[in-house]
């Protein structure tokens, strides 16, 4: 018996251990010990981040509370700075993760963000949308005027009553759980377009494998593209890529404008560039427009859509939490020609038959020669390419 209670007490023992550690060893959870206090990336590991999330958002809802329960009068001081200080663990990490998700980003990142997300929007909502404390802020925000601020303060305390109250803090409690549905569904779906972006900011690779090609280059920049092509494999060549430190040097130096149309193009068309990619959409239509849908429109009909778009969740059986988009028309047209598709084996409805858009047709302005700009030919101020 003494023998058992004394492992129990060594097993909790080692397990506080652990954790201690573990919490010690997370460079996120104390103020970085280095020069000018930039992030410790030497000590920074993928397993560090999502400890230091949920401990930021546990330590900033004890100082929220703080606040709240605060039974003194709202001032400037208790109120405003003592919300903007609210958060150093979650602005630690975020500061490091965003940025490296941004430019640097791994698989792992990726799914880390995705999962961290939610969580992260729903803590902001109840931050946003808690009553309690926005009556503080807003109490502190009607006597700015007699508060003597300096022009920073003034700013601080604008910008964050702008925030409570753009965020939804006056929204009726409806409104504000819709929001907070919305929010979570932009939470994933932005860092799934920010990550589709990036992918496609680094798949582009410009290879140039003809010195004449490089007329106008600085040597130094010239280099730098032949030790990236090497160690892409390409020895002998040149490589350029979408980055800042190779696209804009190439846009301001290089003489080949069909090269530089090629490059720039690439870049403004990000989330573009793969004409044979095909996108899915789910279509919803009822009532009149479902019988002439199910009538009369045959695989590879072309159609004209008005309605809106719609976005609900879903839970599957793994588990997992999905997201579907669904357009609801309201108004359609059909584009295809009268007995394009054989497959149809019936007329297509007449103009009386199926409810038509209108055709929005912008009016064209004329502009009064009083009001026109003279259009100068500036050779300096022309396209990057």
């Amino acid at each position: 018996m003494k023998l058992k209670r004394t492992i129990i007490i060594l097993a909790a023992s080692c397990m506080m251990y652990s954790c201690t550690t573990k919490t010690e060893s997370n460079p996120f959870l104390n103020e970085f010990q280095t020069e000018y206090g930039v992030p410790a990336f030497d000590k920074i590991k993928l397993e560090h981040y999502e400890p230091a999330f949920l401990k930021g958002i546990e330590e900033q809802n004890r100082n929220i509370k703080a606040i709240i329960e605060n039974s003194e009068t709202p001032t400037f001081e208790n109120t405003i700075v003592a919300l903007d200080n609210s958060s150093p663990i979650l602005d630690r990490v975020s500061a490091v993760f965003y940025n490296m998700t941004d430019a640097e980003t791994t698989d792992a990142l990726t799914e880390l963000s995705i999962k961290i997300a939610p969580v992260l929007s729903e803590h902001s909502d109840n931050i946003s949308l808690n009553q309690e404390l926005f009556k503080k802020v807003d109490a502190v925000y009607q006597q700015k005027n007699s508060l003597h601020l300096t022009t920073e303060q003034e700013r601080l305390l604008e910008e964050t009553y702008k925030d409570f109250v753009r965020s939804g803090a006056n929204l009726s409690p409806e409104k504000q759980a819709r929001l907070r549905e919305i929010n979570k569904q932009l939470s994933t779906l932005g860092l799934t377009f920010s990550d589709n972006i990036l992918n496609e900011n680094n798949a582009f690779k410009l290879y140039i494998d003809k010195e004449e090609d490089l007329a106008g280059l600085p040597e130094w920049f010239r280099q730098s593209a032949a030790e990236e092509a090497k160690a892409d494999g390409q020895e002998g060549k040149w490589l350029f890529t979408l980055g800042n430190a190779s696209r804009l040097p190439f846009l301001q130096y290089s003489e080949n404008r069909p090269l530089r149309e090629q490059i720039y193009k690439a870049y403004i068309n990000r989330g573009n560039n793969n004409p044979e990619r095909t996108e899915w959409h789910n279509i919803v239509a009822s009532n009149r427009l479902a019988e002439i849908v199910d009538k009369y429109v045959h695989k590879g009909d072309k159609l004209y859509l008005e309605g809106k778009i719609r976005t609900r969740s879903y839970t599957d059986q793994s588990g997992a939490m999905r997201y579907i988009t669904e357009i609801f028309v309201d108004n359609m047209e059909m584009l295809s020609p009268k007995g394009a598709n054989t497959g149809a084996g019936a007329p297509q409805p007449s103009a009386t038959q199926a409810q038509q858009p209108q055709q929005m047709q912008q009016p064209q302005q004329q502009v009064q020669p009083s009001q026109a700009q003279p259009i100068q030919d500036n050779p300096a101020d022309d396209l990057p390419f």
